[in-house]
């Protein structure tokens, strides 16, 4: 059995390939595929060989003389199958990249970035974006809301009367269900009490979404007769208060003071309008209040008659809102119905932000492959003798072109093995950043399903093909004369450019990366030193709840806040001390519409909306809220003193420009109108829903006149460190009354950054993206003329010993790189017009077009490409025409 070439065989080709161990390699290459050989045809090739050996010179004389005449065994194991020539060609990338640790590190690590990134953030997306609701036929479920286009009010809760009149009224819909606006409960589960979020939906809220339960049942229908009302606990509230125990189902939890039976637990999932809740209380629909007795609370999902359409949903629902006009003006004037398919509405306005979080990865792996594609088509210039001999030996274009897409595939396939890994990890810091920052609604479930990992293993073998197709067709031209000719050995010019189109392809990606980081980061800036009207440092905040019987009373509470402000104001390093129903800049609050008391009576319709805020001491001193006329609430306007407001100055200058507001009076719809409320000052605007939300005209209410909430917020503004009062707080609370629990003790500091995390998390992570992409760009630019300088170092020490000077040599290669800078710099910015075009939704403060990031991104990738010109050129000055000659 022969084991290998004939020893004069290899000797030969030892002599023909090129010196050193990379010629070495080459011949082991070709002794294992002769191993790999079926052994008749083994004896047949190695007189073959010997035939070719004798013949060679003809070979390079261009005669076309062939090694025998039977040329179809001389295919490298075409007649193995299909099967086995994959694995052998698998195999033998395996073999290839283990000779070449240095090229299977580097491209490994790129295609693993790449990979990994883009799997990460699609792992998001599909949580988030393309899995469907957890619901039976979600399809079918709409969300419901009653808008005000005229007010600019697009999404607003809904009142239950109207909701009970579009179940009614509308072909379309089969059935309604509610859910009212989350809001805290005391309850004594096993332990303390405790504050909680609780939600009260219609009995048949969970049966209308279609949503399983863990343990126990849905809720009944004639729930609201019952003794106690029912409630079904999140899956989430059941493990932490009750440690998952499977008997809860039956036992009675005191919610308020009030005994409610617990009748099951939800299964884990998101839950529409609730996802923050720890349980939800059974209420019908007929007892949330009518058009004549209710305002607008009630988050309402409907479901559609099977095949019935939104769009046909939304004419019906245009006529019963018309209908509602007219049947109850005082309430319904100007307000219209709006259906969204409830997944739609779910995912809000987080969609943009993903996707072109998805997009920039998808931007980073092309610019990965176009680096490893220059890479391996530097191998490929080596390989080229290599090349030459398989052909010569009989081995076709396609099997040279089978086996190095199969030695790219391996090296995808290990990238993408790794980059996965990375995405697993990457998910878990994103499943933990991202609620915070984009509020989105299941993306605590992302995780590695069946859909991530066909997406995993289809961008592993996509970028497998991209990066290795360019060698492998380069490979199929192989002419074995020319290359085995010293005069062939360089790259061929077909080659040049190609490497060159992928650099300017990098540079053009790369420049559209970070202009986009750059318009997020200049949008974020902005946004930051926006006039937020309050100073947030060094601000305590923490919550008092007093729901429950002994509070039910408005004066009760009051006398509560009253002696916990004024305790708290004497203990020492506390400087200011307030309360507010509801804090700023978290977009939670309350709001109704008011008109000028003393004005002629305008159409309801045309009635302007305020948001209405109690407030308890000196609030607007611990908040650092300024004065801008007249006085604030005092201690002396209580229940029995006239009732007084403090406006801002969106509010003052909507209804008495240029005029002065203090000493004029407003009717406010919360109350009879009959009754009117003086304004006593005016402070200045607040941000209430965020920084990149205009302020809305808001009105102050002292809360010893209007205790509407059962809760406040306090805010404390301290001289020393704000986070060491919250023992103090827990203390005072607790010898006040034991049964009161103090939850969410935190710094308004992180409640201003907690505002605007959405746009620092997007700004950071396309920061990253477009950083790494640029550094692949810069390190494939250098990598292109490192190579070049390489190849014509013969070139380069022939020019400088006829007299050529180093500043010439680089000159001549700077100007080879800078100019294919320029080519992509030009395509990067007409790439980047189109992608500010995208952004422009999460822009604030900038255009789309910023003159100063287009120029500062093109100077700062210019400039790091110069950088990336000017070494290799520096290393080539530095030739010898000594050197040049031995390596020629």
């Amino acid at each position: 059995m022969h084991r290998g070439p004939p020893a004069r065989v290899r000797a030969w080709l030892l002599g023909v390939l090129p010196p050193g161990a990379r010629g070495a390699s080459m011949v082991a290459d070709l002794d294992d595929e002769y191993a790999a050989m079926p052994e008749g045809f083994r004896r047949d090739l190695w007189y073959r060989w010997e035939a070719l050996r004798l013949g060679w010179h003809y070979r390079l004389m261009g005669s076309g003389v062939q090694a025998g005449d039977d040329r179809h065994h001389m295919t490298m194991g075409r007649g193995e199958g299909t099967m086995r020539s994959l694995w052998r060609n698998l195999g033998h990338g395996v073999r290839r990249l283990r000779r070449d640790p240095a090229l299977a590190a580097v491209g490994m690590g790129t295609i693993a970035l790449g990979v990994g990134a883009t799997v990460a953030i699609f792992t998001v997306v599909n949580a988030v974006l393309l899995e469907p609701l957890p619901y039976e036929r979600p399809q079918e479920l709409v969300a419901l809301f009653e808008a005000d286009l005229d007010r600019g009010v697009d999404r607003n809760v809904a009142n239950a009367g109207n909701a009970r009149a579009w179940e009614d009224q509308a072909p379309s819909l089969r059935e309604v269900g509610g859910a009212v606006v989350a809001q805290s409960a005391v309850v004594e589960s096993p332990g303390e009490p405790q504050e909680v979020m609780a939600s009260s939906v219609t009995p048949n809220y969970f049966r209308l979404l279609g949503m399983e339960m863990a343990l126990g049942s849905p809720m009944s229908d004639d729930a609201g007769g019952r003794a106690a009302t029912e409630v079904i606990l999140s899956h989430r509230f059941w493990n932490s208060a009750f440690g998952a125990d499977p008997g809860v189902v039956g036992r009675t939890l005191s919610v308020n003071g009030s005994p409610h039976e617990i009748v099951g637990v939800l299964s884990p999932g998101y839950v529409a309008f609730g996802e923050e809740s720890a349980f939800f209380r059974s209420v019908p629909l007929t007892r949330m209040g009518d058009q004549t007795n209710s305002g607008r609370y009630l988050w309402v999902v409907g479901r559609m008659t099977p095949g019935a359409e939104v769009a046909r949903l939304q004419q019906e629902l245009d006529v019963v809102g018309r209908n509602l006009q007219e049947a109850w003006p005082d309430l319904n004037a100007g307000w219209t119905v709006r259906a969204v398919p409830l997944q739609e509405d779910v995912v809000g306005d987080s969609a943009t932000g993903l996707w072109v979080l998805l997009a920039s990865v998808g931007i980073l792996l092309l610019i990965a492959c176009a680096n490893v594609a220059n890479l391996l088509l530097s191998r490929a210039t080596e390989r080229r003798q290599e090349m030459a001999v398989r052909t010569s030996m009989g081995a076709s274009g396609r099997d040279l072109f089978r086996q190095l897409v199969a030695e790219s595939l391996v090296l995808a396939g290990a990238g993408g093995v790794l980059g996965v890994a990375l995405a697993h990890a990457g998910t878990t810091l994103l499943a933990e950043a991202m609620p915070g920052a984009f509020a989105l609604p299941r993306v605590a479930e992302a995780g590695v399903d069946a859909r991530v990992l066909v997406f995993a293993v289809s961008v592993t073998l996509l970028t497998g093909l991209l990066f290795g197709l360019v060698p492998a067709l380069e490979a199929r031209r192989t002419a074995p004369a020319r290359v085995l000719n010293a005069e062939g050995r360089g790259p061929s010019r077909a080659t040049g450019r190609l490497r060159g189109a992928l650099v300017v392809a990098e540079v053009a990606l790369s420049l559209t990366l970070l202009v986009g980081a750059g318009l997020l980061a200049r949008s974020f800036t902005t946004l930051l030193s926006v006039e937020n009207g309050i100073r947030p440092e060094p601000v305590l905040t923490a919550r008092v709840n007093l729901s429950g019987g002994r509070y039910a009373d408005g004066e009760a509470r009051s006398r509560f806040f009253q002696e916990l402000v004024d305790r708290i104001a004497q203990e020492p390093g506390v400087d200011a001390v307030g309360a507010n129903t509801f804090l700023p800049m978290v977009g939670l609050g309350a709001a109704t519409s008011f008109r000028d008391f003393d004005a002629p009576v305008p159409p309801r319709e045309e009635w302007p909306t305020a948001d209405i805020r109690n407030v308890e001491g000196d609030y607007f001193g611990a908040m650092g809220i300024d004065l801008v006329a007249g006085r604030t609430l005092r201690a002396t306007d209580g229940s029995d003193a006239p009732q007084v407001v403090v406006v801002n100055q969106s509010l003052a200058s909507r209804l008495w420009p240029g005029a002065d507001p203090v000493g004029r009076r407003l009717a406010i719809s919360w109350g009879p109108l009959e009754e009117p409320w003086e304004v006593v000052g005016v402070v200045e605007d607040v941000r209430i829903k965020g920084p990149d939300t205009e302020p809305r005209p808001s009105i102050y209410h002292s809360y010893r006149q209007a205790a509407y909430f059962p809760f406040m917020q306090l805010a404390i503004r301290a001289s020393g460190d704000p986070a060491a009062l919250a023992p103090t707080l827990r203390g005072i609370v607790g010898e006040m009354d034991a049964g009161i629990p103090l939850s969410q003790p935190r710094l308004m500091a992180s409640v201003v950054r907690d505002a605007v995390a959405r746009p620092r998390l997007t700004t950071f992570l396309l920061g990253l993206f477009a950083t790494v992409s640029a550094l692949l760009a810069v390190v494939g630019l250098y990598g292109v003329l490192s190579y070049a300088v390489a190849r014509r170092v013969r070139e380069i020490g022939l020019r400088m010993a006829i007299g050529a000077d180093g500043g010439r040599v680089l000159s001549m290669v700077v100007r080879q790189g800078m100019t294919l800078v320029l080519v992509g710099l030009a395509v990067g910015v007409v790439l980047a017009v189109l992608t500010g075009r995208v952004l422009s939704s999460l822009l604030f403060g900038v255009q789309s077009v910023d003159p100063v990031t287009f120029l500062g991104a093109t100077a700062i990738l210019g400039a790091a490409s110069l950088a990336a010109c000017v070494l290799p050129g520096w290393r080539a000055t530095r030739v010898t025409p000594a050197e040049a000659l031995r390596d020629g």
